[in-house]
């Protein structure tokens, strides 16, 4: 049975049979980076001997590498093997402070910092989830410049709190454990987008029901679907939206800015940010029941023409000059129906070809009017609209859950770590 006394340390309150240690201390661990050989012979790289870049390291465990090389290109440069077991910190790039343990002996290239366990000094399960617990404590003390770093220094200088070996074991065991269930839920919502895109590709060319196919200027579609432009589908027309000089952020109208548009397909009113605007912006720029809005320009080309909708408005809402609205003649075309499509791989390839690209990537009002795009009937739009809500809903459940599993995670990492829970007297429901 484990004891629940604690005691004052350099780290803070841990408890009292844990011990401090510096990570580079000699009896911990032994810690070094590795190297790249030369990229001007490319035979170096024809080799069988695993080759872990940075970019490969993301918090969990390495089975292979993308890259292998060759003894020769070993012996040759400062690389070298570390054996399977070996914790691996991405020192410099887009992925500075995620980890990686070597399933496998490997070689790294001089933008991974190896840490090797002498004996038993820790458990390098247990030392990556303490890692990423230190995550942001790193990064604080990484230097920079063109690309922002850690140095070897700081982790060798990272003070850290070491458990009994076997109580290590018991911690990174629960950990994994939630771990598993997050990445559950991650590979559901993978799966149900993947089978949403693939299910709207295939009913907007080939719809709902047994149908000849006919052949059009984009694409095939079902003999009883029309070819009809965006502009045709509107009530008054598309519009720019409001261009706020200083705006004062807090308080007043709701602002539909183009960040809300990537968040789901109808827009969540309440995520709304609030600024002070005149009456005049709230009457020429306030959105109805039903309408649809389109990013105007991106810096990104992939952004431009995202869709969404808004619907069940109880507030003024107005939205950015970097966005377009319309609204939907209903009778003749379901707003979802509409951003489905233009949200599918096809529609949005289109989307994207109609626009100008320059520094920004825009579309105008002309472009997005002119966009064709093929209309089911009604009838049928609806039931397309309907499999697309069950499939969101789904989504949402599961996304529920995996904010629940995260919450937990970072909750436990934090107490475990500290011992505020000890192990022996932790239960979890595993019910992913």
């Amino acid at each position: 049975m484990k004891s629940d006394a604690y005691k004052n340390t350099d780290i803070g309150k841990i408890p009292l049979e844990w011990k401090v240690k510096r990570l580079g201390d000699e009896d911990i661990s032994k810690i070094r980076s590795g190297g790249t050989p030369s990229r001007s012979k490319p035979e170096y790289f024809l080799g069988n001997i695993p080759w872990v870049k940075s970019g490969e390291l993301e918090d969990g465990q390495i089975f292979d590498t993308e890259e292998k090389i060759t003894l020769e290109a070993l012996n040759n440069s400062a690389a070298s093997i570390f054996p399977k077991g070996t914790l691996l910190m991405a020192m410099y790039g887009a992925t500075v402070g995620k980890t990686g343990i070597l399933a496998i002996d490997a070689a790294t290239n001089q933008a991974v910092c190896a840490i090797v366990p002498r004996n038993e000094s820790f458990f390098s399960n247990f030392l990556q989830y303490l890692l990423i617990q230190y995550r942001p404590q790193l990064l604080n003390a990484r230097y920079g410049g063109a690309q922002p770093n850690i140095s070897q220094t700081v982790v060798k200088n990272l003070f850290v709190s070491l458990p009994p070996f076997d109580e290590q074991r018991t911690i990174a065991a629960i950990l994994s454990k939630i771990q598993q269930a997050i990445e559950v839920q991650e590979k559901i919502i993978e799966r149900t987008k993947e089978l949403k895109k693939t299910l709207m590709a295939k009913l907007f060319t080939e719809g709902l029901h047994v149908e000849e196919l006919k052949e059009t200027d984009i694409g095939q579609m079902p003999r009883g679907w029309e070819v009809v432009t965006i502009g045709s589908l509107t009530v008054d027309g598309i519009m720019n939206g409001a261009f706020v000089k200083n705006p004062l952020w807090g308080n007043g109208t709701r602002f539909l800015n183009v960040v809300d548009t990537y968040r789901s397909e109808q827009v969540n009113v309440d995520l709304l940010m609030r600024l002070e605007v005149s009456d005049g912006f709230k009457r020429n720029y306030a959105l109805k029941n039903k309408d649809v809005l389109f990013v105007r320009s991106s810096l990104k080309e992939k952004g431009v023409g995202q869709p969404c909708f808004v619907d069940g408005l109880v507030e003024p809402v107005i939205y950015d000059c970097h966005l377009m609205k319309l609204s939907p003649k209903l009778e003749m075309v379901d707003p979802l129906y509409l951003v489905l499509y233009c949200l599918s791989e096809h529609g949005k390839k289109r989307l994207i070809a109609n626009s100008n690209k320059t520094t920004m990537t825009t579309i105008n009002q002309k472009g997005l009017s002119d966009f064709t795009l093929p209309l089911a009937p009604l009838a049928e739009q609806k039931e397309i609209v309907h499999i697309a809500e069950r499939l969101n809903a789904k989504l949402l459940v599961h996304q529920y859950k995996l904010t629940k599993w995260q919450g937990l995670f970072n909750s436990m990492l934090h107490q475990l770590m500290t011992g505020q829970i000890r192990t022996n007297h932790t239960e979890i429901p595993f019910d992913a």
